[in-house]
C-alpha cells in the first residue's frame, strides 16, 4: 500500500508542477534544475 500512496502523490505533485508552470512559466525548469530561478525571473522581468 505504501507504494501506492506513493505514486498518488507523485501524481498530485506533477499535477500541481504542470499548473503551476501553465500561469507561471518556468517553474517547471527550476524544479527539473534545468535552469535557476534566477535566470527565470529576469527572462520574466524582460
Amino acid at each position: 500500500m505504501g507504494e501506492l500512496d506513493y505514486s498518488l502523490i507523485q501524481q498530485v505533485i506533477e499535477g500541481n508542477v504542470y499548473v503551476m508552470d501553465t500561469y507561471f512559466s518556468g517553474i517547471k525548469e527550476i524544479l527539473e534544475k534545468d535552469t535557476s530561478p534566477e535566470k527565470i525571473l529576469a527572462r520574466i522581468e524582460d
